[in-house]
């Protein structure tokens, strides 16, 4: 998800805007060292399921 700003549109006083975006930082981890492929070939050999981009949600 795309989430864009206006650096010329000011946020109204008193309005919080928080977005929590950390998990952004992990699956970028997980892509690196391609552990969606390593979760893959181990569910293939001992039928158990891990869904990593569940995992920091």
């Amino acid at each position: 998800m795309i989430k864009k700003f206006s650096a010329a549109k000011l946020t109204p006083k008193n309005k919080q805007r928080v977005f929590n975006v950390s998990y952004l930082f992990l699956q970028e981890i997980f892509t690196q060292l391609e552990l969606k492929k390593t979760c893959q070939d181990t569910q293939a050999k001992t039928n158990t399921h891990y869904d990593l981009y569940e995992i920091p949600a």
